[in-house]
């Protein structure tokens, strides 16, 4: 696997001795782009006889995965939604991109040495606003659903449920990225 080292004014990536698929911190760039698109056409208009007419566009969202979104991500995420969602105008192509995104997290085991959400109150472990979160350790994952559609998906796959002691694994590992 891969991992990333973060310091003031330094992002590198080094191989890492395990094959964890998600064994990095949160990554240099945001989610917010997918969402909240730099560039779209929101309107069109015409002149028809010396009169324009204006036109609204229907938002076509493609169906999408966001895969090893971070807690401090879904925090991002969650601000996003209570302004383009939750106000006195809700953002229709806003809101169809969020309806046609499955999130899939991945909680945090290590943390980098520029993090804060613990500080924050946003992580290290997801606690709401994705459809499936993983955590990953070195022979398995730990696999938990957080909506509707997620508990959908989750019943469909090869797993088995929790036993305690994967449980208490998963809260020491949360535990101790805290105390990073």
């Amino acid at each position: 696997g891969w991992t990333d080292r973060q310091a003031p004014g330094q992002y590198t990536l080094e191989k890492r001795d395990d094959q964890r698929s998600f064994g990095y911190v949160v990554g240099p760039q945001s989610w917010k782009k997918e969402l909240f698109l730099p560039h779209e056409v929101v309107q069109t208009s015409s002149l028809n006889k010396g009169t324009f007419h204006w036109h609204g566009t229907s938002p076509k969202p493609t169906p999408t995965a966001f895969i090893g979104v971070r807690a401090c991500d879904l925090a991002a995420i969650g601000i996003q939604d209570r302004v383009f969602l939750e106000g006195t105008y809700v953002d229709p192509h806003y809101q169809a991109r969020r309806d046609a995104t499955l999130i899939i997290a991945v909680n945090c085991t290590e943390a980098g040495a520029l993090c804060f959400c613990d500080s924050m109150g946003t992580g290290p472990q997801a606690r709401q606003g994705y459809d499936l979160c993983l955590t990953e350790f070195d022979d398995y994952f730990l696999l938990e659903s957080g909506s509707d559609r997620g508990k959908a998906i989750a019943t469909q796959l090869p797993a088995t449920t929790a036993n305690p002691e994967q449980q208490a694994t998963l809260t020491t590992a949360i535990d101790n990225c805290r105390q990073c």
